[in-house]
């Protein structure tokens, strides 16, 4: 076989593969578990995303770009949406009225989907202008059995926090 058939061969391959388009973190990210992530938020609210803001010229093109142009050794900050948003119910905590949640553009984050609901764990934002960053963990609201059964876990550690946990 020669480079060009083995180059073919590796890139089939490496498409077919779903986890070879997973987000990979070094150091990995440790999700604790749902209650855990609900005692340790600030926030824990279910959200209904009323709209999903267009990025702006400059993210559209580094996220087109593929990030080819950033020097090595360089810390970088992927792109994010902003979501408009209204508060179903709140769990913990107050989020502001006027805030907008981030949303992520890529699978290392949590992209939100217009007209969705989800589990939001988030911590109060630095300034009263800056945006509700979710934290690994937030989840869609989407009527699956597992999403019930996590919310029930939140909504139980949140009313009865020292009781034990299965």
């Amino acid at each position: 076989m020669n480079w060009l058939g083995s180059f073919a061969a590796l890139a089939i391959l490496s498409a077919g593969s779903a986890d070879a388009l997973a987000c990979r973190r070094i150091p990995p990210v440790v999700i604790p578990s749902n209650s855990e992530l609900a005692a340790r938020s600030e926030l824990v609210f279910i959200a209904r995303i009323e709209g999903v803001l267009p990025l702006g010229a400059a993210d559209e093109e580094l996220l087109r770009s593929g990030f080819a142009n950033v020097p090595m050794n360089t810390p970088i900050r992927l792109p994010t949406a902003s979501t408009e948003f209204s508060v179903v119910r709140s769990l913990k905590g107050a989020p502001l009225v006027h805030a907008r949640i981030e949303s992520a553009t890529t699978s290392c984050g949590t992209i939100l989907e217009d007209g969705s609901e989800y589990l939001v764990f988030a911590n109060n934002p630095a300034s009263a202008d800056a945006e509700i960053v979710p934290l690994s963990g937030t989840f869609q609201l989407d009527g699956s059995q597992q999403a019930q059964a996590s919310l029930a876990e939140v909504e139980s550690s949140l009313s009865f926090p020292h009781s034990v946990q299965p």
